[in-house]
């Protein structure tokens, strides 16, 4: 193929994609900013405002705007920091009288009062129908600079004691009204909880009635609230009602686990005029989890997290045994559990509450810090039945910081490392004292023998509490571990065996371990080699041949009176510290 066809093609295709463009007033982006009041030519901003409005993010492209200030561009110049900005943008030119028409004016920026059309652009509108309304829209293109906004509508919000159906301008006082703000409570009716809208109305009688809207949505989502429900009531009404009165498997008046409120508005009969909405007090309906966040020590103490119902739990007649459960779950790093699955709240009034444990599983690898997520659901209930429809429950964030440990070697004839990695030989013969802790009661002491010219490892015993476990081939080579405490040991006191009898490991309860491998050496001499595992309890705390575990090496040959010794020749520990742990 050509070059000249491929061309060809691209302007066909282009020429062909243009015949069919999107009808406007079906195709536009409405304008939902909860600020968009603000561009009305009735909102005047100071000279040294810091919050002037400018239009130059605006995608290119068919808006619709909704505001109570209204919905229509302005067509003569605005006064001077009008529509919430600096230089306003207004209309030279009259909007479509037909629906379907379109027209294009000229969008003038006005800069002073005496510069109402500094500059300009072509700009787009039409006129159009839906729903038994009529409005405009604009082919609005992005401003040359800040800060310029385009204006739209003439209202202002209605003033303090005064009131319009739209909030805005014309307003008036002449309405019925409240005194004060409603407010919220909960309570039980007919075996269902229900809400209650307590108000006090200044004027009442025959000619007054009030409009009582209910408004439910996500507690972290102020802007994302909808209408549960709405009523018309006489004027010496005090109290409105929000009740469930499904049945399972019908859908309910409103879900829990969010914001509940009511807005009252009263207006006299044959007119209009309302007055200005008064707003209740927010009720969260659902269950308060506290705290949101647990961060926890792999050797921390277990936290309980807090769960409470705000509201009643109410059984049907004949199912006084009913209850309403929570399945717990978790999703994420495997360093933290819950102490069981499900919680069960029984029938009672709202504040009833349960403890949730978490404890971070002690798995003594250092791993890093760990995150995951508890997860809580509310399965579907037949009874009760104001929890079949509860909505999503936030997580619970679950933070672990790993625990440090560290470990000291002892191997071949022997070669010490200790816990801060400092290392030298050890060539002497006896009973030594390889690590004590000073947290705890802790040790492990490690019998040598002489093998050859130098020492090598037999016997190793270790205790934590009152476990005492020992692993010890100094008589026959042959190695045998045994419990050598008098009483039961702890369940996590354990030894393990590998399956050729040459392997063994101590186990306790804090994480600690011994592992005692033992060996043959030119096929004469038998030895082991020793790895000794504290965890952080013990950092800073420990004493013996394995050194000080501080993460400084060069206090690791601290004798038992506190001396510290350096290294004789060939890397021998100096026996002044050495023989002091005999």
């Amino acid at each position: 193929m050509s070059w000249g066809c491929i061309l060809c093609s691209i302007v066909i295709l282009v020429g062909a994609a243009s015949v069919e463009s999107a009808d406007p007033c079906k195709d536009y982006t409405l304008d939902t900013d909860t600020t968009s009041w603000q561009r009305s030519t009735g909102y005047i901003i100071p000279i040294n405002s810091k919050t002037e409005k400018c239009d130059r993010p605006f995608r290119s492209g068919w808006y619709r705007f909704n505001s109570g200030a209204g919905n229509k561009m302005p067509t003569t110049c605005p006064p001077e920091r009008a529509c919430g900005t600096r230089n306003p943008i207004w209309l030279n030119g009259e909007h479509p009288d037909t629906v379907g028409e379109q027209k294009t004016l000229r969008a003038c920026v006005q800069i002073s009062k005496d510069s109402c059309c500094a500059n300009s652009w072509n700009l787009d509108v039409k006129k159009c129908s839906a729903d038994g309304k009529e409005f405009f829209v604009y082919n609005l293109q992005e401003v040359p600079g800040c800060a310029m906004s385009y204006c739209v509508g003439k209202e202002t919000k209605c003033p303090q004691g005064e009131s319009s159906a739209t909030g805005f301008t014309p307003c008036s006082s002449k309405f019925p009204k409240l005194n004060g703000d409603p407010q919220i409570s909960v309570d039980v009716h007919n075996k269902r909880m229900r809400f209650k809208c307590k108000f006090d109305p200044k004027d009442k009688g025959a000619e007054v009635r009030h409009e009582v809207i209910w408004y439910g949505g996500p507690p972290e989502a102020e802007l994302d609230r909808k209408v549960l429900a709405r009523g018309d009531y006489n004027g010496d009404t005090t109290e409105a009602y929000l009740q469930n009165t499904n049945r399972y498997g019908e859908k309910p008046t409103f879900c829990l686990n969010q914001n509940i409120y009511c807005e009252v508005r009263s207006y006299y009969v044959g007119k209009e005029q309302f007055g200005f909405k008064r707003k209740s007090n927010e009720y969260y309906a659902g269950l308060i989890i506290d705290p949101k966040e647990v961060v926890l020590g792999e050797n921390a103490k277990p936290v309980n997290v807090n769960i409470k119902s705000t509201v009643p739990i109410v059984c049907q007649d004949g199912t006084e045994n009913c209850h309403v459960q929570l399945e717990v779950g978790q999703s994420g790093a495997k360093d933290s559990f819950v102490d069981y699955c499900t919680l069960k709240f029984k029938p009672g009034p709202k504040g009833r509450s349960l403890d949730l444990q978490v404890v971070a599983k002690r798995d003594f690898v250092d791993d890093g810090d760990q995150q995951m997520k508890i997860k809580l659901f509310v399965p579907d209930h037949v009874d009760p039945v104001d929890w079949n429809c509860y909505k999503n429950i936030s997580d619970i964030n679950v933070k672990t910081r790993d625990v440090t440990t560290a470990r000291c070697k002892s191997t071949g004839d022997p070669h010490l490392t200790t816990f801060d990695g400092y290392y030298y030989n050890h060539f002497q013969v006896g009973d030594y004292v390889f690590v004590k802790s000073e947290a705890r009661k802790f040790e492990v002491h490690v019998r040598t023998f002489r093998c050859h010219t130098v020492s090598c490892n037999c016997g190793v015993a270790a205790r934590e509490g009152d476990d005492v476990l020992v692993v010890d081939m100094c008589r026959d080579n042959v190695p045998r571990a045994r419990y050598a405490s008098t009483v039961q040991p702890q369940k996590e006191t354990t030894i393990e065996r590998s399956q050729n009898g040459k392997v063994f490991v101590l186990n306790f309860p804090s994480g600690a371990y011994v592992r005692f491998e033992a060996k043959k050496w030119f096929g004469r001499w038998h030895y082991a080699n020793i790895v000794i595992q504290v965890p952080s309890d013990d950092f800073e705390k420990t004493k013996g041949l394995c050194g000080t575990w501080d993460r400084i090496k060069n206090n690791d040959l601290t004798a038992k009176d506190g001396n510290i010794y350096g290294l004789k020749s060939r890397r021998i520990g100096d026996p002044r510290f050495t023989e002091s742990w005999k």
